[in-house]
């Protein structure tokens, strides 16, 4: 429901767009809402709108251990690009995403929940979380977790992430840039102003990277009427997706 109703909103937005004075109004509206008092601690809320696009356009320098790595990685978006049942992303096998990747390919909004103790961060790709500890260190005997283990901190107004103890199997982004079990991963959440929420992030991989690289993304405060909505991985689902759309269209054009 809620993607039919931002299709009808992209088209009356559109509409309006052309009529005289709008983008003043609407530039003085964003100017007034943004300049409302608000918490920076406060994180509450669903926020959304981030793009798509991988962390940074730039090739991180790789070691190399993790170029071999790249290139097996066969993606829409390698380089030539792979379609079809040759595309070996993991998530298209309905593997966790693991963090970074969870921001980088996916559009759907995330939500927090706060206390001293510890910040949940919900995401509404794959219906996870991860647990934000406030109050305490990593633990000394790793696991290799698909989300790592997650500390944090308040650094004035920012919410450092520190994050540690992956396993392997997961990717930073959706071309495929791997990364090792020894990932540090830096996630660093600001409220910037009352609506958009800037997160910063650095890997830090001395298996996969020659020295620390990472990017940025921007979240939008949706309105208070949004929820987070069930968007699970099934298997099945996903075979159908590969059977009816992935392999017809790696399929060469049939001449007419």
């Amino acid at each position: 429901m809620r993607y039919i109703l931002m299709s009808l909103i992209v088209v009356l937005a559109l509409l309006v767009a052309f009529l005289p004075g709008t983008h003043a109004q609407a530039e003085k509206q964003s100017k007034a809402t943004n300049s409302e008092p608000f918490d920076p601690h406060d994180l509450s809320g669903v926020w959304g709108g981030q793009s798509t696009e991988n962390m940074t356009k730039d090739e991180p320098p790789m070691t190399p251990w993790a170029v071999a790595k790249y290139k097996s990685a066969k993606t829409n978006w390698s380089n030539p690009p792979v379609l079809g049942a040759e595309d070996n992303d993991p998530i298209l096998r309905c593997e966790p995403a693991g963090v970074p990747r969870i921001y980088n390919g996916f559009a759907h909004p995330i939500s927090f929940i706060q206390s001293n103790e510890k910040i949940v961060i919900l995401y509404e790709a794959d219906r996870v979380y991860r647990i934000v500890y406030m109050s305490r260190k990593h633990p000394l005997h790793p696991d290799s977790l698909w989300y790592g283990d997650s500390i944090g901190r308040w650094d004035g107004k920012t919410l450092v992430v520190d994050t540690i103890d992956f396993n392997d199997k997961t990717w930073l982004d959706r071309s495929g840039h791997p990364h090792s079990d020894q990932l540090h991963l830096v996630e660093r959440f600001t409220r910037v102003d009352r609506d958009h929420l800037q997160l910063d992030i650095t890997v830090d991989d001395p298996i996969a990277y020659t020295k620390p690289w990472g990017g940025r993304k921007i979240f939008k405060l949706e309105p208070t009427s949004w929820e987070l909505e069930e968007y699970m991985c099934d298997p099945e689902d996903e075979q159908k997706v590969l059977k009816q759309v992935m392999v017809p269209e790696a399929a060469p054009a049939v001449p007419k």
